[in-house]
């Protein structure tokens, strides 16, 4: 099931990074998100999310914006997260 796209982790500026902390709400947001936009040009897209598990231990974020009238894929990454061997992220 696609779900909107929301920003619900702390920014880094405001607080110290809590590596579990930061785990923990990703794996409780396993999942495909989708939003769509406007990019500078003015030109209007469609994007999703997905988040993963990696293993049980880490998680994979892929992110994939397309142009809306073509469907051309014109960005895309992906991210993942899980603790070092020093316990940080």
């Amino acid at each position: 099931m696609t779900q909107p796209i929301l920003a619900t982790l702390p920014s880094a500026a405001t607080r110290a990074i809590d590596p579990e902390a930061i785990l923990t709400r990703l794996f409780a947001r396993i999942g495909r998100y989708a939003g769509q936009g406007v990019d500078p040009e003015g030109r209007a897209f469609r994007a999703e999310l997905d988040i993963e598990a990696l293993l049980g231990r880490g998680l994979q974020a892929r992110f994939r914006a397309r142009r809306q009238e073509t469907g051309e894929v014109f960005h895309e990454e992906a991210l993942m997260f899980a603790r070092d061997g020093l316990g940080g992220l």
